[in-house]
């Protein structure tokens, strides 16, 4: 997969932009919408086949899997064997985030609330 997609890379880079927009609803065929957000992939090097390989890629690699592992706060940091906690650090509502069964929430607010103090006295 990887040789594929170098080999769409050197066939497309040097191609403008511009002409990506000659044909077609371009921001149509190149955008996504997730949760009331709206990605645009339009104004980029992009084309169809690109946007299929790396679709491709993502599936193989199991990005969506690996995804609601780090929402379910599973282990799925290898090397240290732990959750990654990414959630947690911008849980802004505050709302429980369990790792093994335990909300880590209240550990995190207490170390977000130090680095605001620390910040705060720096200021």
């Amino acid at each position: 997969m990887w040789n594929s997609l170098k080999s769409l890379r050197e066939k497309s880079k040097d191609r403008h932009i511009s002409s990506l927009f000659e044909s077609g609803d371009r921001s149509a065929e190149f955008s996504v919408q997730s949760d009331g957000l709206h990605f645009d992939f339009a104004k980029t090097n992009i084309d169809a086949e690109a946007w299929a390989a790396l679709t491709q890629l993502a599936d193989e690699m199991q990005v969506g899997a690996k995804r609601d592992a780090m929402f379910a706060g599973e282990k799925i940091n290898v090397t240290e064997d732990r959750a990654v906690l990414h959630t947690a650090l911008r849980n802004l509502d505050g709302d429980a985030v369990f790792v093994d069964g335990e909300d880590v929430m209240p550990g995190v607010k207490s170390v977000l609330a130090q680095m605001a103090d620390f910040a705060d006295a720096v200021r």
